[in-house]
């Protein structure tokens, strides 16, 4: 004769092709707590107390329970969608650019929204300038997230050549609640290159977030 499934940790799920399948599955075989499985679909417990309508989907009656007893389904949290990240870009050369001064539009955190965290910045400068930095500070809501100072803002510097990632320091203000706002400040720039090709030129940062 069959034994009842006791616990779910002595017992694995029962497992049925479908929601029929699982109403025909005899009733006095489980206990509350005891797990059901619908072939590659939704997972249930047996709850012996419930006498909620069966509606084919959230709650199964067993066939041969007339009275309390119901299969209730487990919600299975929904997979976040990825954060997208903010971007910035600057095109064109911009040796001459008023410093310092925002490039890009804000990117905006709606009120709506779920709070983030900033997990780290990359910055790529295509067309090296002659000497000096390219630095850009990361703000939230007018406050930079790099609390050690400009050199531990996005920089990169002219020797390092054509197409080259800068780097950073620790952000040391990471989060962004909901209703805020990210601006990049370009702080600091190097001095122009005739060319060809002109420089400096063509810069990309990325804010990216904690998933």
């Amino acid at each position: 004769m069959p034994q009842p499934y006791i616990t779910t940790l002595v017992l694995p799920p029962i497992t049925v092709a479908d929601v029929p399948a699982l109403r025909a599955v005899q009733s006095n075989l489980f206990v509350d707590g005891c797990l059901a499985r619908t072939f590659g679909s939704s997972f249930f417990e047996w709850d012996s107390t419930s006498g909620a309508g069966d509606d084919g989907v959230n709650v199964i009656q067993p066939t041969d329970v007339a009275g309390n007893g119901r299969w209730l389904l487990i919600p299975l949290a929904a997979a976040a969608p990825p954060k997208e990240p903010a971007i910035f870009r600057l095109s064109g050369v911009y040796s001459g650019a008023g410093v310092p001064g925002f490039f890009d539009p804000p990117h905006s955190i709606g009120p709506t929204e779920a709070a983030r965290t900033i997990v780290g910045v990359e910055m790529f400068r295509r067309t090296a300038g002659t000497a000096g930095q390219t630095r850009v500070d990361i703000l939230v809501n007018g406050v930079t997230i790099f609390g050690g100072g400009p050199l531990t803002q996005c920089i990169v510097t002219a020797a390092a050549g054509d197409n080259v990632p800068g780097g950073h320091g620790a952000i040391t203000a990471p989060a962004v609640p909901a209703n805020s706002y990210i601006d990049a400040s370009l702080e600091e720039v190097e001095t122009a290159l005739a060319g060809p090709p002109p420089g400096p030129e063509g810069l990309f940062v990325k804010v990216r977030f904690a998933p």
